[in-house]
């Protein structure tokens, strides 16, 4: 290959890696569409047994999205296999800033990624409003995919 070819494959490695990353992320969108959304799951939550979040996460956040979300305790990844909700978290929370996180899925949309590290972060020095309005928006967004399914009483 002249010197000029490998060139050309050391600029083109970049773009093929991202375009491989992205249909690899297209297959797990199809495969939620296909088998969550029809069922009325849209969301994945990932929290963990920190002091701070976990009582107000398993008390408040999980009953109101009831079986409307799947759901990852990051504590617990060394247990976790291979799933769906693995790969969706590894495909599309990032990688700062992903726990808790909750991630939602519209059909034929972009996930929606919703971050509660920093809220969080204000909510232990006694100021909850951040994590209570992600919380509602959160809710709210589920509410309006699957208005009458999944709610528990809480």
């Amino acid at each position: 290959m002249p010197w000029w070819g490998w060139l050309l494959l050391v600029l083109a490695t970049p773009f093929l890696v991202c375009l491989a990353w992205l249909a690899w992320a297209l297959c797990l969108l199809a495969a939620v569409w296909i088998a969550w959304v029809p069922r009325g799951r849209h969301a994945l939550i990932v929290y963990s047994a920190s002091p701070i979040w976990q009582g107000y996460c398993e008390a408040t956040l999980l009953p109101a999205v009831g079986s409307r979300a799947a759901v990852l305790n990051w504590s617990e990844r060394r247990r976790w296999g291979w799933s769906l909700p693995v790969l969706l978290f590894n495909a599309f929370a990032g990688s700062s800033e992903f726990n808790p996180i909750a991630i939602v899925f519209r059909r034929w949309r972009w996930p929606e990624r919703y971050r509660f590290y920093r809220p969080f972060g204000a909510f232990k020095h006694g100021r909850p409003e951040e994590v209570e309005r992600l919380v509602g928006k959160l809710v709210a967004d589920l509410d309006a995919l699957s208005p009458r399914r999944g709610r528990t009483n809480a």
